[in-house]
């Protein structure tokens, strides 16, 4: 289909939870929405798609969170329940997806998606960082335990030092064979470089998030360094905000904007970015800043040009279902929401969107347990 929801987590909090929109590049979706059911088939609320976060492998992504206007309105137990549904509508007013989750289905009774029954797309098994993501244009839909909303790869841009065996190294310079050094003090090698002209999409222009010197602790960084928005930098450890987090995490370089000094910049769709993955995904600095290299989970692969794909699976191999080539994540992965609200602090009651309640059935009946 020509748009589909691509991922979605629809436990905790309204600031942990996402709704991921995948839709074919270049589509004008302002007359598109995601309309909420709740469990009676009755509409809560109707969201527009806003604004893109990305394109890759053809499609351009959206995703609605906590940054979403009403999205989030008070409710402890998070915008999206367990028998809940959600239906994407283009601008005609046809639904594409009437999605449900948990084992439940919902008819709906009101709204674009009336008289239509919901689609369950399962159950997420890691209830603390999984999602449910379809590869396959929304026809089905797999658990995963690392949630990737808006994912593009992560980029490196030319001139960025990376710590090595012999000391820094300009990005540019790394070859396959060469030796990083981990976080950890340990030499790691790398396997796979890649430069493009943008970070994921063929676009004239591509964003990117600058971070000053120091803007993490002292010397993280050592001097100014741009990364592509979705790059993960590390936190909970290394120097890098260590109070604030109880453990070490990677959160996307985009929730640091509103930090002193780190913003997002416009540069020309010619800058050269840099790609790095090894065997494994690892922590590494890059001018003294802890972030990562490349992970290679199915939708980073698939945003590569066919000639990178075709060398990355060559040597990584082909992987099933949602895993990465190169293992699983160094480190537990964040979403923007649940970054900036423990960098910045949770919002206020005065800030919430005016959002009515909803009714809620009068006793909840429980998911069915999965064997």
């Amino acid at each position: 289909m020509s748009a589909y929801i691509s991922e979605l987590d629809y436990y905790g909090t309204a600031d942990a939870e996402f709704v991921e929109i995948a839709v074919a590049a270049g589509t004008d979706v302002s007359g598109y929405t995601i309309v909420h059911y709740d469990g009676f088939g009755t509409v809560v609320d109707t969201f527009s798609l806003g604004v893109m976060t990305g394109t890759m492998g053809g499609k351009d992504v959206y995703v609605l969170d906590d940054r979403t206007a009403g999205w989030d309105y008070g409710d402890p137990s998070g915008t999206l329940w367990a028998d809940d549904a959600l239906a994407l509508v283009d601008d005609t007013g046809s639904v594409l997806q009437f999605v449900s989750w948990q084992g439940y289905t919902v008819t709906a009774i009101a709204g674009p998606a009336a008289g239509q029954t919901s689609v369950n797309v399962g159950t997420i098994v890691d209830i603390a960082n999984g999602s449910v993501q379809s590869d396959d244009g929304g026809s089905t839909y797999f658990s995963q335990s690392s949630q990737n909303p808006d994912v593009i790869p992560a980029c490196y841009a030319t001139g960025t030092r990376i710590q090595t065996l012999i000391g820094p190294r300009p990005v540019e310079t790394l070859r396959a064979g060469d030796a990083l050094t981990i976080a950890q003090g340990d030499p790691v090698t790398v396997r796979w470089v890649y430069a493009g002209a943008t970070p994921a999409e063929a676009a004239a222009t591509a964003d990117a998030v600058s971070i000053p010197a120091h803007a993490m602790g002292p010397g993280r960084p050592r001097r100014p360094l741009l990364v592509s928005p979705q790059h993960r930098v590390c936190v909970g450890g290394f120097g890098q905000f260590a109070t604030l987090f109880s453990a070490p995490h990677f959160l996307p370089a985009k929730a640091l904007i509103g930090l002193p000094g780190v913003h997002q910049v416009t540069l020309p769709g010619s800058s050269q970015w840099h790609h790095l993955a090894c065997a494994r995904h690892h922590v590494i600095a890059a001018e003294g800043l802890y972030s990562e290299t490349m992970l290679l989970g199915p939708m980073a692969v698939s945003a590569l040009p066919v000639a990178a794909r075709e060398e990355v699976q060559s040597l990584f191999g082909h992987s099933a279902g949602s895993a990465p080539l190169n293992g699983t994540p160094a480190l537990p992965c964040l979403t923007v929401g649940a970054a900036r609200q423990a960098i910045f602090g949770r919002r206020g009651p005065g800030n919430l969107s005016p959002r009515r309640a909803r009714a809620r059935h009068s006793a909840f009946v429980p998911a069915p347990c999965l064997t």
